[in-house]
């Protein structure tokens, strides 16, 4: 077998055309075949190859979320140290493209369902994979004189890969592949496995920075809160489940409800998606493009409403029940709003009308909210419980302030925030936090 034919991959095509591979393998190309001085020719265009490997291995590498701590101060040590893991920048680089890969055969595993034949490809595509992450950078590092400054070699801190290193690091090419589907079908394939929260602009986009927040983070709303983890649970499951409806008050946590879920239900593959009210239209778009995924998605629409002289309601409801395309079992619809019917009701429409008229309207307003079998009041907090939130942010933040003193401060800034809420509580603890770091420094 060609070890370095990249043009015969018919699977990881994105490896196939990436510019530093396809670099890489014909630098080690004629290093096996002992043309080194054809790569130590300052003017050859293999010279170049090398330094845009670098290049690209450094901006990937510089792309992390901490570089200092993705790399080593001795950049050229070759060796892992104790506290890291023996991956360098190359091979953590060839990880992201095999996890990133969008192909048959990540896509039936990320299902669960590898047909023999594409197994068979696979494990004969697993060994260009495995050729392509053992190379031998300090070799060719040497052959250009250039050991102080090979980024190839530097040593990576832990990856998000560690299952396809754990793959590609096996020593036959059938339990690569084999490891390779099971990392696709735990963790999702393509976009899908770098990204865990997407917005929808005419196509998935996927957002870097998910939000952190949890659920135990959110302190108050225990029954709302077990009524939304219930059904999440279900419908991660497999097992019957109801899209949702969380509506009330503003700066209870609906939201943060929502985006929680996603770190609680981490282990599970499942996704966030953000449709804009303005792109709702797309839902049937969005969805069938998903259907054929192995993951599991919440389509999020927050703070939801309608105006009386809008009608995009209507596609909207219909996409949830009733369309003629039933909706994918691996969506569920999650909308927040500030009230139960979503649709602004006026005085108007229940007066000067027949009334079966008035009762067909008001009707046909009411019926989107009916769509979800799942709705969860949010109400604002009374006084107790309002302190009661302010309490437990303030142990979490660890802020040391007399409780009766932090109670009357928290009830003075309820009333210049215009209500008691889990958000004016959160802004609370944040300017007192400010304001005893800020005495501190004085």
């Amino acid at each position: 077998m060609e070890t370095f034919a990249l043009e015969q991959l018919l699977l990881y095509d994105n490896i196939r055309t990436d510019a530093p591979a396809g670099k890489a393998a014909s630098l080690f190309g004629l290093l096996a075949q002992g043309h080194t001085g054809a790569v130590k020719d300052a003017g050859g265009r293999l010279r170049g190859d090398y330094y845009a490997v670098q290049r690209a291995l450094l901006l990937a590498a510089g792309a992390s979320a901490d570089l200092t701590a993705d790399v080593c101060a001795d950049p050229p040590a070759g060796a892992a140290s104790a506290n890291l893991p023996a991956h360098t920048c190359w091979q953590d680089y060839i990880c992201r493209l095999v996890a990133e890969s969008d192909n048959l055969f990540s896509l039936q595993a990320e299902r669960g369902e590898v047909s023999k034949p594409l197994a068979a490809l696979a494990c004969r595509e697993t060994a260009f994979l495995r050729a392509l992450y053992a190379l031998d950078w300090e070799k060719a590092a040497a052959a250009m004189e250039d050991e102080a400054s090979c980024v190839a070699v530097w040593d990576k801190a832990p990856s998000p890969w560690e299952g396809v290193h754990a793959a590609l690091n096996m020593k036959d090419d059938a339990g690569a592949a084999a490891a390779l589907a099971a990392y696709y079908e735990t963790s999702g394939g393509g976009m899908f496995a770098r990204y865990h929260t997407f917005h929808w602009d005419g196509g998935l986009i996927g957002v870097e920075h998910t939000d952190p927040v949890t659920i135990d983070a959110l302190i108050g709303y225990r029954a709302q809160k077990e009524r939304i983890i219930e059904n999440v649970n279900f419908f991660t499951s497999g097992r019957p489940y109801n899209n949702m409806l969380l509506y009330g008050d503003r700066g209870t946590g609906k939201s943060s409800s929502v985006k929680a879920l996603l770190h609680h239900f981490a282990s599970r593959k499942l996704r966030l998606v953000a449709l804009p009210k303005e792109k709702i239209g797309d839902l049937p778009a969005l969805t069938e493009q998903l259907a054929p995924r192995g993951c599991k998605f919440i389509v999020f629409i927050d703070d939801l409403s309608f105006e009386e002289n809008e009608t995009g309601y209507k596609s909207f409801k219909s996409a949830l029940e009733g369309g003629v395309r039933p909706q994918p079992a691996n969506t569920l619809v999650c909308v927040t709003s500030n009230r139960r019917n979503i649709i602004k009701e006026i005085w108007r429409d229940r007066e000067g009308q027949e009334d079966v008229n008035l009762n067909d309207a008001l009707q046909e307003k009411r019926s989107l909210a009916d769509r979800f079998g799942l709705a969860v009041t949010f109400s604002a907090p009374d006084k107790s419980e309002y302190l009661e939130i302010v309490k437990g942010i303030a142990r979490r933040e660890r802020l040391d302030m007399d409780e009766d003193e932090l109670a009357s401060l928290a009830l003075q800034w309820e009333i210049r925030q215009s209500g008691r809420s889990g958000r004016a509580a959160r802004q609370f603890i944040r300017h007192m936090a400010s304001k005893t770091n800020e005495g501190i420094h004085n």
